[in-house]
């Protein structure tokens, strides 16, 4: 039977919910240190019990710097079955009084996309899979309604395109990761 909906779910791990088992794809994303947040490791384990074997889990992890790349490290090795997608962090929210008024660097977005993907290749860490956030890539730091999806999406698809080649141009560090499919 052909089923035209995907359902997904992404969480930081601290609750856990029946449904999980219910998703096509739970993702578990939790805290690194830059947040402040400390991370319930048996809460992300009983995450992983209520999803069984079901949904396809992945880890996510969120990096502004080495502290934060060495807690996704961490958590890789906790849960070695996992895929891992390791993302830059953006600061300009957080440098901000209103975020979604922060302007996005996209310069400052390429070099930490830049530093992670090296840090990564340096340390031959080839499980684990780098990319930008694409929803700041797209919307910027505004925070949109699903009504505004389309409109957003159409208006920075080029520009999102545009810069993930300008990441990867001539004269940049090349990094070919291995891809790995989900379990």
């Amino acid at each position: 039977m052909r089923r035209d909906i995907v359902f997904a779910a992404e969480t930081q791990g601290s609750v856990d919910a029946d449904w999980f088992a219910a998703l096509d794809w739970l993702v578990l994303s939790p805290k690194p240190p830059s947040s402040a947040m400390a991370t319930d490791w048996i809460a992300m384990d009983a995450c992983l019990g209520v999803a069984g074997s079901k949904p396809r889990c992945v880890l996510k992890v969120v990096v502004f710097d080495d502290v934060d790349y060495g807690f996704a490290r961490e958590a890789a090795e906790r849960y070695p079955e996992l895929p891992i997608y390791l993302q830059v962090g953006n600061p300009a929210p957080l440098n901000s009084t209103r975020s979604s008024d922060a302007p996005v660097d996209e310069d400052d977005l390429r070099r930490r996309l830049q530093w992670l993907i090296g840090k990564v290749a340096d340390d031959r860490w080839f499980a684990a899979t780098v990319l930008p956030q694409l929803h700041v890539l797209i919307w910027g730091n505004k925070r949109r309604s699903i009504e505004g999806f389309a409109c957003g999406i159409v208006n920075r698809i080029q520009h999102v395109s545009s810069f993930i080649k300008e990441c990867s141009s001539p004269g940049r560090r090349r990094v070919r990761m291995p891809h790995r499919s989900p379990r």
